[in-house]
């Protein structure tokens, strides 16, 4: 086991939890538009409703008419709060595997459309000492604010914090702190670089 590693901060969305193919069906997206994943992270008005700052009726409503989305803005925030499928098969096996060795907590970029799934619904929340929700702590992934934040309630030394996240961006704002931030994509990444630091057996 690495000695250094006291806390395991997990990201959420393709991390523990796996995510609809995107989070605005293309078929209502005008002639070849798309908004995926990528367009997601890159998206201010995405980055506004995750930071909390508007609502999810402005949230839905904004995106309909700047991505002049064939939808109402109702069947946007159901889309959208359906985009989350469910925890990724093994998420649970290897949370229950760590819990016990090691401080465990999670920083999403979340919303008000999915909180309610994370801490109730998903059947995960038991596991963690802390769950840093960016709406509700109004700051966002990448910025190193939220990142300070993590480290002074958790009360620990940058790089004792495994730090994991599916966006590249993410990793590296972590990376400046100090905090040892891994690049993964699902459950079999996570299970990698847990057992290549030692923290499970196989």
């Amino acid at each position: 086991m690495n000695p250094t590693i006291e806390v395991i901060l997990f990201d959420l969305g393709g991390v523990l939890v796996e995510l609809g193919n995107t989070p605005i069906p293309m078929e209502w997206l005008p002639g070849d538009s798309q908004f995926n994943l990528s367009n997601w992270f890159a998206s201010e008005i995405a980055k506004s409703f995750e930071k909390g700052l508007i609502n999810a009726q402005t949230f839905a409503e904004t995106l309909r008419i700047d991505l002049n989305i064939e939808a109402s803005s109702e069947e946007i925030i159901q889309h959208f709060t359906d985009w989350p499928i469910g925890p990724f098969t093994g998420s649970h096996e290897i949370l229950k595997s760590v819990e016990n060795k090691f401080r465990l907590a999670v920083l999403s970029n979340t919303n008000e459309l999915h909180w309610p799934r994370i801490t109730s619904e998903f059947g995960i929340s038991s596991y963690f000492e802390h769950i840093f929700a960016s709406h509700r702590l109004k700051m966002a992934k990448p910025d190193l604010e939220i990142f300070e934040h993590v480290i002074s309630e958790m009360n620990v030394e940058p790089n004792n914090i495994l730090f994991m996240d599916d966006n590249q961006n993410n990793i590296k704002a972590s990376k400046r702190l100090g905090i040892h931030g891994v690049h993964v994509g699902g459950i079999r990444q996570v299970h990698r670089t847990l057992f290549e630091v030692g923290a499970i057996d196989a």
